[in-house]
């Protein structure tokens, strides 16, 4: 199967595309700089291509051959959406209009990444894909308004599609300059490797599903190579269990004591300290019940990602360091 993936260096789809290549799929990787980029050691079928959100012409698709799906993973981060919010709106959906348009008769299937933050913030409650969405962040509602373009061009522009709602996907990216060190769970690895302890921005007590990038790429093939969608095609994938950031704070403090041979895990430490009597969290619930009707299973391996994770924040500190004595 032949797939275009749009973002397919980033920190997402670097892990998607590695997953992929190892699956026998025939890659073309969409980047902004395809003559600069460096080809990766697991990319033996496909190639680069140039691929700018921002200045997407009917010749950049006229240049390609036809795909059997494009999986459309590129947009602007949530840091970068909330510095420029009409930035986000031109690259994470006008940019997704135009790509659909321009795909017309070239791909039959279109898979697109939007957020679990389409549902609101805090995220609390039960999330499921019928609920009513009230996305706040730049992030989240330009993603919202593209899951509305993309539904809309099945039947026309392509023959079919699938909207996959992420919740908090986290894992090693496939390369140490991927630059998304500002996630949760990589940041507590990068400052368990450079001070040996964790500093939370908050009390600890904030939910979230967490989803290993192994579980992300898997459910990404089950996309591709699933035989229909639903009649609503709009899916959660994550993991389908609820935990605090102090939960998972503690895990990877366990995996890094375990992986330099300390006895005790090291120190986590709080912004804000959770006070006795404080009013709990409404419990939030990552509804994965339709990805699992799908026939979908999970099969990551939470701790495996994590020292993954470790390894990777290693390997930059030791680049860091080499730089520094230059």
């Amino acid at each position: 199967m032949k797939v275009l993936v749009t973002g397919g260096l980033g920190y997402l789809g670097g892990r998607i595309c590695k997953y992929l290549a190892s699956r026998n799929f025939e890659l073309l990787i969409g980047t902004r700089n395809a003559a600069g980029a460096e080809r990766p050691p697991w990319l033996e079928k496909g190639r680069f291509v140039n691929f700018d959100l921002r200045n997407l012409k009917a010749e950049t698709f006229d240049s390609l051959e036809r795909v059997d799906a494009i999986v459309h993973l590129a947009a602007l981060n949530e840091i970068d959406c909330a510095a420029d919010p009409l930035a986000a709106i031109e690259v994470n959906t006008l940019a997704t209009k135009k790509l659909i348009d321009l795909s017309n008769g070239h791909s039959a299937r279109f898979i697109y990444f939007s957020t679990a933050h389409v549902y609101g913030s805090p995220l609390q409650g039960r999330l499921h894909e019928e609920l009513i969405t009230r996305p706040v962040h730049p992030y989240a509602y330009t993603h919202r308004f593209s899951e509305d373009l993309v539904l809309a061009s099945v039947g026309r522009e392509i023959k079919d599609a699938a909207v996959l709602r992420l919740s908090n996907g986290f894992g090693a990216p496939d390369r140490p300059d991927v630059n998304r060190w500002t996630l949760l769970v990589n940041d507590l690895c990068e400052q368990l490797v450079n001070t040996g302890a964790m500093k939370l921005k908050g009390d600890g007590s904030s939910l979230r599903d967490f989803i290993t990038l192994h579980d992300v790429a898997a459910a990404t093939e089950h996309f591709l190579r699933l035989a229909g969608f639903d009649s609503y095609p709009v899916y959660n994938v994550g993991s389908g269990v609820s935990q605090s950031v102090w939960q998972m704070a503690i895990l990877v403090g366990q995996e890094y004591a375990s992986m330099m041979g300390q006895s005790n895990p090291p120190a986590i430490h709080r912004e804000i300290q959770k006070m006795d009597g404080a009013i709990e969290l409404t419990p939030m619930h990552f509804d994965i019940h339709k990805l699992s009707k799908s026939g979908f299973r999970l099969s990551g391996d939470v701790g495996q990602e994590i020292r993954d994770t470790l390894h990777v924040s290693v390997l930059r500190k030791e680049k860091q360091n080499k730089r520094a004595k230059v």
